[in-house]
């Protein structure tokens, strides 16, 4: 694919919008957790945290939701588009806390400087 997306995805069996986005999804014979961030088409695009856990999803299984009695049947488990651990950090900077008035009265500026 081509598309450039950083989201894991799963190819179902029928098209349209089964399941509410960030609604959670389970796998029903892997258990698998995922909230749902968008369906294009037959295309599922979830993420995981600690909530749902790392699980990984199978072809062939049923997915379905708490919130609703929607289910779909997993045709296809496809990777990422990018790899979301390669590449280089450009720019960190930690500086020290600033304390501000709550009356919203200060005002500042901020300038940036990009070289290339």
């Amino acid at each position: 694919d081509n598309t450039g997306r950083a989201l894991k995805y799963l190819a179902l069996t029928t098209t349209g919008a089964a399941f509410a986005n960030n609604t959670v999804i389970r796998g029903a014979s892997s258990s698998a957790g995922a909230y749902v961030v968008e369906i294009l088409d037959s295309n599922l695009y979830y993420t995981q945290d600690e909530y749902t856990g790392f699980g990984t999803f199978s072809a062939g299984e049923t997915i379905d939701d708490s919130a609703s009695a929607e289910s779909r049947v997993v045709d296809l488990v496809k990777a990422a588009e990018v790899d979301a651990f390669s590449g280089e950090v450009l720019y960190i900077e930690n500086r020290a806390s600033v304390n501000r008035p709550g009356d919203g009265s200060q005002t500042e500026d901020i300038k940036v400087i990009v070289q290339v």
